[in-house]
């Protein structure tokens, strides 16, 4: 396990919180807030959510959540992915600490339903799930609370049922911690100086380099040993988005992506470090 510590480029005067999202209000504030926009159809809802990240958990989940039975996910957030779900005719409860946009959501989706839940403190519901998933929160989570958090859903799934879950981050390895420790934040630094360079010739607000405690990397076989410590198997493991962990690079962003050989070389090095890490597990009966 390694802390993640994320390297952000923000306006010079702007308060940002550096330490680890504690609350739902923290998180929906470094996700920019929870607008309610984009919700006057389901196309234009899926259109403006449903992106490159959400269709790699979509083709893992068809392929290994199980049709039946009642399936809980586990900071549901906004839903998405919930909702696509639904809409092939899997029965979804949704649960966080708080609803993101609910009455809109309704209003498309009738089968959307919520549960009031956190995860690592609330009672433990005493009607088990056929199936758990989980994307986006792990990454949250220090050593004792991921065992806590494991233990909570062990409790929560049925005996041989399915739990899903997302690393929500790339691995605990040497390329990873080279490119978040080293490059990210020397990348930043010099795009900094280069803006704020920019300001002073041509007017403009002022940057600067900030640090925030986003959250913890695992490695695959920590999650695993969690996880069979608690009465999961493993049984299946897929590794996507290659590119998600260089596009934090500004250099990479705005101007190697753009020559297709060194965006080529670039892939096959973050294979090293998918973003998108996805397990199912199964319960032992």
């Amino acid at each position: 396990m390694r802390v993640w510590k994320k390297t952000l480029l923000t306006l010079a005067d702007e308060d940002a919180p550096t330490g680890l999202d504690r609350t739902f209000a923290d998180h929906a504030r470094g996700m920019g807030g929870y607008t309610c926009v984009g919700y006057r159809s389901r196309e234009e809802f899926f259109s403006t959510y449903f992106d490159g990240r959400l269709r790699d958990y979509e083709a893992f989940l068809t392929a290994h959540l199980p049709r039946s039975g009642r399936t809980l996910s586990i900071a549901s957030g906004r839903a998405v992915n919930e909702m696509r779900l639904a809409d092939r005719g899997y029965e979804i409860v949704c649960s966080d600490l708080e609803p993101v946009c609910p009455e809109p959501l309704r209003a498309l989706f009738p089968q959307y339903r919520f549960m009031r839940w956190d995860a690592l403190n609330a009672t433990v519901p005493e009607a088990r799930f056929d199936n758990v998933m989980s994307l986006g929160f792990v990454y949250l989570l220090p050593p004792d609370s991921l065992d806590t958090f494991m233990a909570r859903v062990a409790a929560l799934v049925a005996p041989g049922g399915v739990f899903i879950l997302d690393s929500a981050g790339s691995p605990d390895n040497l390329v990873a911690n080279f490119l978040h420790e080293v490059v990210l934040p020397i990348d930043a630094r010099y795009t900094c100086a280069a803006l704020n360079v920019r300001a002073r010739v041509k007017g403009g607000a002022f940057r600067r380099v900030r640090q925030k405690h986003h959250g913890y990397r695992y490695r695959d076989r920590e999650f695993v040993s969690v996880a069979k410590r608690h009465g999961f198997d493993l049984e299946a493991v897929s590794h996507t988005d290659f590119e998600n962990e260089w596009n934090r690079m500004f250099l990479y962003k705005y101007a190697l992506s753009r020559l297709p050989p060194v965006r080529a070389a670039m892939l096959k090095a973050g294979s090293l470090m998918p973003y998108v890490r996805m397990f199912a597990f199964r319960r032992a009966a």
